[in-house]
């Protein structure tokens, strides 16, 4: 068995991808609540956001939530 070094690298390698996609996919699905929760409360308590408006929210919180770099969102007050 010349290549077992081989298939145990690769059998390491296929272990290590899928735990990273379920981490990936359990920081999407909070990510995913943190931003249905602020929306709401945003709703409720604060102002009535549009459409584009809870897009826009949920696309810079996402990029910074989901992200594993530090990121810097641009924030768009008021409107043009």
């Amino acid at each position: 068995m010349a290549y077992s070094a081989e298939i145990a690298a690769a059998m390491l390698m296929k272990q290590q991808a899928n735990a990273i996609i379920q981490a990936r996919q359990q920081v999407v699905k909070g990510a995913l609540g943190i931003c249905k929760d602020t929306i709401n409360q945003i709703k409720g308590e604060i102002c009535d956001l549009t459409p584009n408006g809870q897009e826009q929210l949920i696309n810079t919180m996402l990029a910074t939530l989901v992200s594993d770099k530090n990121v810097s969102p641009v924030l768009t007050v008021g409107g043009a």
